[in-house]
């Protein structure tokens, strides 16, 4: 499979996070910071923490999974549940790119896009 031009680092992130579970919210920003990501992470839900949780979880059924047709169903139903139509933002002064996700998300569909697309 290709990835698109950015998503290694969501990759890499998924599995950083899988691999090393941070001890809590903080931990789970700051490992996304310093994987690239520069979406601000306002406007903290009480949930967050177990909503990544499940969003890792989630994601490592689709990587474990060892029918291909069956992964890329896992895969799409994410798709379905986290991705928007593609809008153009350019936030952090990175320069314009595309986001496939709705704005103004939680944390946990905040990286269930990223990761997922």
């Amino acid at each position: 499979m290709h990835l698109n031009p950015y998503g290694e680092y969501a990759v890499l992130l998924a599995a950083s996070l899988a691999n090393d579970w941070p001890e809590d919210r903080a931990g789970i920003v700051d490992r996304a910071e310093s994987y690239g990501m520069q979406t601000p992470f306002a406007n903290p839900q009480a949930d967050d923490y177990t909503g990544v949780r499940r969003v890792i979880d989630r994601w490592l059924e689709v990587v474990d999974e060892p029918l291909p047709q069956r992964r890329a169903d896992l895969l799409n139903q994410h798709l379905a549940e986290a991705a928007a139509y593609p809008r153009l933002t350019d936030h952090h002064d990175e320069g314009w790119h595309l986001h496939y996700r709705d704005q103004d998300q939680a944390l946990p569909h905040v990286l269930e896009a990223v990761i997922s697309v």
